[in-house]
Parts: structure tokens; C-alpha cells; sequence
């Protein structure tokens, strides 16, 4: 969900996130956290390091699901 708020110099804000972690970005994409993980694995989906984490980007896991998807009807 996102919300939007105005701060002191009247500009729009939008509240959203801009990296998920893995269980958010598997809830995204209604599947398993370890379906996401095996998909890290086999470099299937864009993801980020960082140590050990691994994070998305919305924008990424959209492009991600759009891209499915026109593979569907070729």
C-alpha cells in the first residue's frame, strides 16, 4: 500500500519502499520464500546483495512478472 504525504515545502512523498527483503518480495509474487530463493539461485530474477541479505526492487519483480508473462503468449 502506498501512501502519499506533502512535507514542509509542499511536495508530494511518496511512502513506499524501494528494496524488499526476500519474504516481502515473495509475498509480492505470491510464492514460496524458498520457490524465491531457488529462483536467486539459478539467476532467474534480478535481485541485490548485500553480505548475505538479499533484497528486490519492486520495479525489478514487476519488469520481472511483465516479462513472464509476454513469454506466455510468443
Amino acid at each position: 500500500m502506498m501512501t502519499e504525504t506533502t512535507n514542509a515545502a509542499n511536495e508530494t512523498i511518496t511512502d513506499s519502499k524501494i528494496l524488499l527483503t526476500s519474504y516481502e518480495a515473495a509475498e509480492f509474487l505470491h510464492i514460496s520464500y524458498w520457490h524465491l530463493m531457488d529462483l536467486v539461485r539459478r539467476k532467474k530474477i534480478p535481485n541485490i546483495r548485500f553480505s548475505r541479505k538479499v533484497f528486490f526492487k519492486q520495479a525489478s519483480l514487476e519488469k520481472y512478472i511483465n516479462d513472464l508473462e509476454a513469454q506466455s503468449v510468443m
